[in-house]
């Protein structure tokens, strides 16, 4: 079954979403709590070498603090959401300091939490924060930047700085140890 991409009235605003799934679960936790509480993002989100676009963005009550969640939505189980996505889902999460990462499979209506290794913790639907999405704090500064497919992601300035550092200390040490030698050839008399 083939998603179909398309914009959808959620929570009195026109929204684009990759599939009716989505649009679908987001207008659930809009009508159960989340009204206010969650934000669909424009722009992915790099930190370091990774860049993730989550589906969704809520405003949590997680250990009776206000947290922001990065959450995936997949429709059948939790095999399509890839170790190596996880992994990338998770490094983003520093992107904002604190925030939580999870998984949500529409077909069982089943909630996980992304621990720090990878691995699913299955839990209960995150209750709904008592600050709206749009007063948790992020970054002060953000950098648009694109990856070689298009795609715009935000940055922060010191992470875009520290790997274009490295970026260019990787070039010298290649250039310098990697160097092409000109093979010569012996003609045969």
């Amino acid at each position: 079954m083939q998603a179909k991409p398309g914009w959808h009235l959620i929570d009195d605003k026109m929204i684009h979403t990759d599939s009716v799934m989505e649009a679908n679960v987001i207008q659930n936790l809009a009508g159960n709590g989340f009204s206010g509480k969650w934000r669909r993002l424009r722009r992915g989100i790099a930190y370091g070498w990774h860049s993730y676009t989550p589906d969704v963005e809520l405003s949590i009550l997680h250990d009776s603090m206000n947290r922001r969640a990065l959450v995936e939505f997949k429709a059948f189980n939790a095999s399509e959401f890839t170790i190596d996505r996880r992994h990338a889902m998770l490094a983003v999460s520093k992107f904002y300091g604190d925030a939580l990462c999870f998984l949500y499979i529409a077909q069982t209506k089943t909630w996980y939490l992304i621990e720090h290794d990878g691995e699913l913790l299955k839990t209960t639907i995150p209750t709904p924060g008592g600050v709206l999405i749009n007063s948790l704090p992020k970054p002060r500064l953000t950098i648009p930047i694109w990856n070689r497919y298009g795609r715009g992601y935000l940055t922060r300035p010191s992470t875009l700085l520290l790997k274009k550092t490295a970026d260019g200390l990787e070039f010298i040490v290649k250039s310098f140890i990697y160097s092409p030698r000109k093979k010569r050839y012996r003609y045969k008399k």
